[in-house]
């Protein structure tokens, strides 16, 4: 007991000597777990809050300071230097970015990392001259909806997410962009290869990684302590998709799937009814059971595959396109 007093009490001294404009012990706590420079941030006593000047916002207590996570911040900093990324804090002292005119709200470390991943990265940046409609299961907080949204040749966008939390926090960022949320078609359900209600593990800190099977092992250790049930309501997709194709009859269908391990039934299903002949451009995210089930449907429907990362136990990416 007297060993870990002795313990604390350095550590706070080395907190004083590091961080001594910092007049706040979870502020300088924050600081010196995740090794940011003094030269970094400026504390405001009135307000509580903590000046982050690569970002030029100011951060409340328990709500964004995980942007001093180093790789969230690493990220942060590549989105404004890379890609002209807008940081700032709205009224509802939400944290909001601002990219390529799309605007977002950004609520966990989760959030900045698929921000990266879609407006940096590309992972979903198809390029093609003729009209489409996408199909977005696995739509999470609608950063990828509003993406798709934001092209001139995207007609409409058909979004599905079963989560409520998730969902509703995807409703929010479409309000923020009303221009392209008229593109987008929500639904808060999810699809799969039949109708059923399922119970699954959720936690809103790792939301983006919350499937069917619930919480990926992989992440527990990084979800909240405030782990729920969630129920899930799923719908056949082979009929969802029907309702899409009425729609719009004439125009190429282009689908987004990033589901957490329903991939595998949603083209089992396809493929038994043939519907998967009508897509011309799938972007996958597989997880668990590998891609050679997933290739061998498009194959078999004559689709050119690119495959990434096809030797990994646990997740992997593939493009297919139908010439």
């Amino acid at each position: 007991m007297l060993y870990q007093k002795l313990l604390d009490a350095h550590k706070r001294y080395r907190q004083f000597k590091t961080y001594p404009h910092i007049a706040d012990q979870y502020w300088s706590s924050q600081l010196a777990e995740h090794n940011i420079s003094p030269n970094y941030v400026e504390y405001d006593a009135k307000s509580g809050q903590l000046f982050y000047k690569p970002l030029g916002i100011s951060l409340s207590k328990n709500k964004q300071d995980f942007l001093l996570v180093s790789k969230v911040c690493n990220k942060a900093g590549a989105l404004k230097a890379l890609a002209d990324c807008k940081f700032y804090i709205n009224e509802q002292q939400e944290l909001i970015i601002e990219i390529d005119g799309v605007k977002l709200i950004i609520e966990t470390g989760q959030d900045l990392d698929i921000a990266h991943e879609i407006f940096l990265l590309g992972v979903y940046n198809f390029l093609y001259n003729k009209l489409c409609v996408v199909i977005d299961i696995g739509m999470n907080t609608g950063f990828a909806s509003l993406f798709f949204a934001n092209r001139a040749n995207v007609k409409a966008v058909y979004s599905y997410e079963p989560f409520k939390a998730t969902y509703d926090q995807a409703l929010r960022n479409f309000a923020l962009n009303p221009n392209l949320a008229e593109k987008i078609k929500a639904f808060d359900y999810g699809v799969g290869a039949r109708d059923e209600i399922i119970q699954v593990e959720y936690d809103y800190t790792v939301k983006a990684s919350v499937g069917i099977s619930g919480i990926d092992n992989q992440l527990k250790p990084f979800a909240s302590k405030q782990t729920a049930t969630a129920d899930l309501i799923l719908k056949p997709f082979t009929d969802v998709f029907k309702g899409i194709t009425s729609d719009y009859p004439d125009i190429d269908i282009v689908a987004k799937i990033d589901c957490e391990g329903s991939e595998y039934e949603i083209l089992d299903s396809l493929a038994a009814t043939g519907q998967l002949g009508q897509i011309k451009i799938v972007m996958m995210e597989w997880h668990k059971k590998g891609p050679d089930a997933l290739v061998k449907h498009l194959q078999d429907f004559g689709f050119i595959i690119f495959s990434r990362m096809p030797r990994s136990k646990n997740v992997g990416t593939l493009y297919a396109i139908k010439p």
